[in-house]
Formats: C-alpha cells, sequence, structure tokens
C-alpha cells in the first residue's frame, strides 16, 4: 500500500477536468431528451425507458467496472468511459428515431459508469479518511459543474435553435473530454491492497450494516432525482403548466446552484464533526422539495421547490460518498465504489418508469410518494447508522 503524503500521491487535476467537460456535456442532454424522445415520436412509457435505461446500463456496469479496476487499475477503465459517452454524444446527435436514441443512452450509462465509478475509486485512492471528505468535494465538483451549467444550456439552446442542435453541444463537450482523460495517472497503487477476490470484496460489503444503510439512502436519493427532477418535472412543466425547455432549464439550473453551494462545506463539515448527521439533513431537506413540488401550481413555485431540492442534491455529494468509503473499507476502494453506485444506479433505473405509471394518476401523487419514501430512509438511517462507519474494517496489507 502506497503510504506517501498528500502531495506525493499525484493529482487528480486531468480526471476532474475529464469529468467536468463529460458531465457538462451529459447536464446539456438533461432538460433535452425527455422532449426530443417526444419530437421522435415516443410515447410517455417510451420517454420512461430512454430515460430509464442510461441509468439501467450503468447499473449493469458497475460492479464489473469497480471490481475490474482492482485488476486493470483505474486509468485505463475512466479512459473508455469517457470515450464511450463522447461516441454516444454523436449517435443521440444523429438519432432518427426514438429507438436509435435509446441505443445511445445505453452507451452513455456504460460510459459514464466506467467514468465516475473508477473516478470515485481513484479519488479515495488520493485520500484518506481524515480528508475523504473535502477530496470528494472537488471530485462532485467537478461532476456538478457539469449538471449545474448543462441544463441551462441545453434548455437555451433547445429553446432557441432546436433540440437537435442542443444534442450537437453535448456530442461536442463530451468529445473535449478526451484530452484531458489522456493525461490522468494510475493511482491503485496507493490504495489498501485487499487479499480478497473480487466477489469476497462484495461479500465484505454486504455484511456491512453501514454499507447497507447507506446504499437505502443512495437508492432513494437517485430515484428521486431521475423520477422526479429529470423525469416528471420536464413532463409536468411541458404538459400542464405549457412551459417551455428553457425553464426546465432553469429549474434545475437553481436546483443545482444550491447544490453546487453546499459541496464543499459538507465535505469539510462531514470531515471534522461526522458525515451522519449532514446526511440526516440533507434527506429531510429533499423530503420537503419533493413535497413543495407536489403543491405547485406555477412556474413561480416549480422554481422555489426547485431551489429546495438543492439541498436534497448536495446529499448526492461528499457526505455519502465519504460515508459509504468509511463503511466499505475493507472491501477494497474499486469494489465498494462500484457496489455502492449499482444501488444508486437502480434506484435511478427505477424512478423514469415509476414516475411516468404514477403520473397517470397525478404528478401531485407521484411528488408525495417520492417524500415518503425519503422520510422512511430517514427514519431508517437516523435509527441504525453509526457515527463512524468501517471503524472496525481494517483491510489486510502487505
Amino acid at each position: 500500500m502506497g503510504d506517501g503524503s498528500e502531495g506525493q500521491r499525484g493529482s487528480p487535476w486531468p480526471l476532474l477536468a475529464a469529468l467536468t467537460l463529460s458531465s457538462l456535456g451529459v447536464g446539456v442532454s438533461l432538460p433535452i431528451i425527455p422532449l426530443f424522445s417526444l419530437e421522435l415520436g415516443a410515447s410517455a412509457f417510451a420517454v420512461g425507458l430512454i430515460v430509464s435505461l442510461r441509468w439501467a446500463s450503468r447499473l449493469v456496469a458497475d460492479i464489473p467496472v469497480g471490481t475490474a479496476s482492482e485488476r486493470l487499475g483505474r486509468r485505463v477503465i475512466f479512459i473508455g468511459g469517457i470515450l464511450l459517452v463522447a461516441l454516444s454524444g454523436i449517435a443521440s446527435a444523429l438519432a432518427p428515431t426514438w429507438e436509435l436514441l435509446l441505443i445511445a443512452r445505453v452507451l452513455e450509462g456504460v460510459g459514464a459508469g466506467m467514468s465516475t465509478t473508477a473516478g470515485l475509486a481513484a479519488v479515495a485512492d488520493l485520500s484518506t479518511p481524515a480528508t475523504r471528505g473535502r477530496h470528494l468535494s472537488a471530485f462532485q465538483a467537478s461532476q456538478r459543474l457539469g449538471y449545474w451549467f448543462g441544463p441551462l444550456i441545453g434548455g437555451l439552446v433547445g429553446a432557441t435553435l432546436d433540440l437537435r442542435s442542443a444534442l450537437w453541444v453535448y456530442a461536442g463537450l463530451a468529445i473535449a473530454a478526451i484530452v484531458p482523460a489522456l493525461l490522468v495517472r494510475e493511482s491503485r497503487h496507493y490504495a489498501p491492497v485487499v487479499h480478497a477476490s473480487p466477489w469476497g470484496s462484495l461479500a465484505l460489503l454486504a455484511r456491512s450494516r453501514d454499507f447497507r444503510l447507506i446504499s437505502l439512502v443512495s437508492f432513494v436519493v437517485f430515484f428521486t432525482m431521475t423520477g422526479a427532477q429529470f423525469t416528471a418535472l420536464p413532463l409536468f412543466a411541458a404538459n400542464e403548466l405549457k412551459l417551455d425547455a428553457a425553464f426546465v432549464g432553469w429549474a434545475l439550473f437553481l436546483s443545482n446552484t444550491v447544490g453546487f453551494a453546499l459541496l464543499y462545506p459538507s465535505g469539510a463539515i462531514s470531515d471534522r464533526y461526522g458525515r451522519r448527521m449532514i446526511i440526516i439533513i440533507l434527506l429531510a431537506t429533499m423530503a420537503v422539495g419533493l413535497l413543495l413540488l407536489a403543491a405547485a401550481g406555477n412556474a413561480t413555485w416549480i422554481l422555489v421547490a426547485s431551489l429546495v431540492m438543492g439541498g436534497g442534491n448536495a446529499l448526492r455529494g461528499p457526505a455519502m460518498q465519504a460515508y459509504v468509503m468509511d463503511a466499505g473499507r475493507a472491501g477494497g476502494h474499486g469494489a465498494t465504489a462500484g457496489a455502492f453506485r449499482a444501488v444508486g444506479d437502480l434506484g435511478s433505473t427505477l424512478g423514469p418508469i415509476v414516475a411516468t405509471a404514477l403520473i397517470v394518476v397525478g404528478y401531485g401523487t407521484f411528488f408525495v410518494v417520492n417524500a415518503a419514501v425519503a422520510v422512511v430512509a430517514l427514519i431508517v438511517f437516523w435509527r441504525w447508522a453509526s457515527a463512524r462507519p468501517g471503524a472496525s474494517a481494517v483491510p489486510a496489507t502487505s
């Protein structure tokens, strides 16, 4: 195991630059994909399928990618993921039918699973438990910059030009991410040496109560993100309130502004005072935002709800990621990152499908159901999660 100081562990900046550009491209597509799917003739159910399959393909990739990074290294997996996202951006912009758009989204999901999982493991390699929250703040910021500005750019381009033009912007940004990705250096040698097979590592994680609890939180957070924010909100704004893509982009931009502003404070506070209470507070904030969406009857209240939801967006950030890396450190950073992301991506996959099913009954019903699920996760985590996860988990080292 590498035991050098943080300065000797290498720089994460090429990795962070590549993730910023790649996520900016993906962010551009977020308010566009549901609307472009409708433009190509997709039904409401097909829209949910197109959105969810991106996350389903990530789900399939996460665990193999995480375990493969223990064997092959983080760099090769990361670069491969960036290349696949670039290819998916081109395919999305060229798609003549919604069926081909669906295939492009699958490619993006696999690529995002590769780059994000390997990137998360690499940043964990370069950090220590005492600094992990702040290191993961930078990792999250690199992604959230994209999800922050991307929807705004996509909405404005889609409204000013057309939806396909916005997807070409996505493709160009994803291609640009290849350049810094090629400069990423290997970090696996700084990770703890785990003398278990990949499946043995997963078995260690499954036996950790704290890993199971934070995985429950992850499932709920990503279920809400893709179902409520990325699927139901754009359709609600367009179909019920007759608002355009630019408004949806602004709503997501405001939500991500709050989430981005909370990234570093939540990471630093979690390093100093613990992760558990930060996670509980942000879960409560997310539930309140969902209830505001359920009650929203005009554009102003959607914007207010989006601002509150931004607090919940910060939950996808460093406090939760640092908690899971602390809880699962005996299983290895790659295996832990892969298993954790798989659970979140399961939530991301089911969110749009459940959303498009429940909005037939009513958008408000769906938002209330999401809020109730968030409250249940909050209570369970508050009752049983440890304040110092993984304190007794000491990885085997050579």
